[in-house]
């Protein structure tokens, strides 16, 4: 989809129901996409719902990837979801995609709630989550896509790069013990212990 021509649309169907019949027909549920996955240099784009519950995902006509977390499916291979005509890529969620688009999101959402100005520490505990709303806070004058991409530039996406390397696995096992001494006690004629004996034992006897 050439996402440029359609941009404008898509954000008014989001705000009003009665732009949503102003949509072409074949990408008519476009607004209901949480992300869109594309190359900027083509203008192709793919539109995506990204869920942390996969019941929550819901198909529509423009829509053509679901994202959940590994942790809620058997695989974490890609699969066709028929019914809801999506293609479900299932990812990682703590420490990686589905992590820090949440938390993404949350700034955002208390941003707005807090009327364009950085939230409470009760709202953005983090500091790095206040930081990022005060950036967007110093910017009200500013259409929001000139804002991305003058904040694209403090992004630093080399430091998500990984480097894959197969470890050097050395596996340990305890010293082995021998046992060469029995401490027992000496049963009297009344079965009580009267004293102990200690005998010399030898493990290969």
């Amino acid at each position: 989809m050439k996402l440029s021509k359609h941009i404008e649309g898509i954000a008014q169907a989001f705000r009003r129901p009665r732009a949503r019949l102003a949509q072409p027909y074949s990408i008519s549920g476009v607004w209901k996409a949480d992300l869109f996955l594309g190359t900027t240099d083509a203008d192709r784009w793919v539109a995506t719902s990204v869920k942390v519950n996969p019941t929550a995902l819901q198909g529509a006509r423009g829509l053509r990837i679901g994202i959940v977390p590994a942790s809620h499916t058997e695989t974490d291979a890609p699969y066709r979801d028929d019914q809801r005509n999506l293609i479900v890529c299932p990812l990682l969620h703590d420490g990686n995609f589905m992590q820090v688009f949440y938390e993404g999101w949350q700034v955002v959402l208390a941003f707005f709630r807090a009327d364009a100005s950085v939230p409470g520490e009760v709202a953005l505990p983090r500091p790095a989550a206040r930081f990022a709303a005060k950036m967007l806070e110093e910017r009200p004058e500013f259409p929001v896509i000139e804002v991305y991409e003058a904040l694209e530039a403090f992004a630093q996406p080399e430091l998500l790069k990984t480097d894959v390397q197969r470890a050097n696995a050395v596996v340990t096992r305890p010293a082995e013990t021998e046992v060469s001494t029995i401490v027992a006690p000496i049963a009297t004629s009344s079965g009580r212990p009267a004293s102990t004996e200690t005998t010399d034992f030898d493990p290969d006897a």
